[in-house]
């Protein structure tokens, strides 16, 4: 399924974290533990503390904070960190001004998962994607390198050559040409790939890359996943087959 982008993109308040799924179960998710976020003034703020004008718009926090599967046969622990900021909350009943602390996380480790990935899926794309997802919260550059290098691998999984002969001897094959020998198998997949390395090259070579554009790799990335190593569309192909074959329930 698509990034969930309003959840990777929200906010942790004192009293309740995103509902992100549990790293190591999947099945739970990450609650924010009580009493464990702490956050202070950054140091420009409390610098600027002492000015006449200072205001709210000016606060910048940092913060760090637990966070615990709420599954009660994992109860995996991540810790978060990250910067915070102000905003006015109005309180109408009372009418008067209340405040109220954000928190932007910069750093989440072992980080929720972004994407689903097939029990199937080769381990080094694995193990790729994951540290892509780590480095999504800040650093949208690294997080797309390591999604143009799960695109490497999975290439090398599906047995595509990585280096050709020609009268020079023997040269290695660029991300593009490998894609286009893929393409020879799996068009459509090779086509989503060639994408994911197009948005890739921004951030590697160009430095242009958004957090957004990377979500849309791992949205790209997931789908080439699933066509190539899951199994509910095959599951339920062979259903559906089953089912026209039979003309009804396929038990009695």
């Amino acid at each position: 399924m698509p990034v969930d982008r309003a959840l990777f993109l929200q906010n942790l308040t004192a009293k309740r974290a995103p509902n992100w799924r549990c790293p190591r179960c999947g099945g739970g998710h990450l609650r924010l533990v009580a009493d464990s976020l702490h956050h202070e003034f950054s140091g420009d703020t409390k610098a600027a503390s002492h000015e006449a004008g200072f205001d709210a718009d000016w606060v910048v926090t940092q913060f760090v904070a637990l966070v615990r599967c709420d599954n009660e046969d994992c109860k995996e622990v991540a810790a978060v960190a990250g910067s915070g900021r102000v905003i006015e909350a109005p309180n109408w009943e009372a009418q008067e001004m209340d405040y109220e602390d954000l928190f932007s996380p910069t750093h989440v480790y072992p980080s929720p998962p972004i994407i689903r990935l097939p029990d199937k899926c080769p381990a080094a794309v694995t193990e790729e994607l994951k540290l892509a997802t780590i480095c999504q919260w800040n650093d949208a550059t690294a997080a797309a390198g390591h999604i143009r290098t799960a695109v490497e691998r999975l290439l090398d999984a599906v047995r595509v050559a990585k280096t050709t002969l020609s009268k020079k001897g023997r040269t290695r094959l660029t991300l593009h040409q490998r894609i286009a020998l893929f393409e020879k198998q799996k068009p459509e997949q090779a086509q989503a790939l060639l994408a994911t390395k197009w948005l890739g090259n921004a951030g590697v070579h160009a430095g242009e890359i958004r957090r957004e554009d990377v979500f849309d790799m791992f949205d790209i990335i997931e789908n080439v996943l699933e066509d190539l190593y899951g199994s509910h569309a095959k599951g339920l192909a062979k259903l559906v087959a089953a089912v026209n074959k039979a003309r009804g329930p396929t038990t009695k």
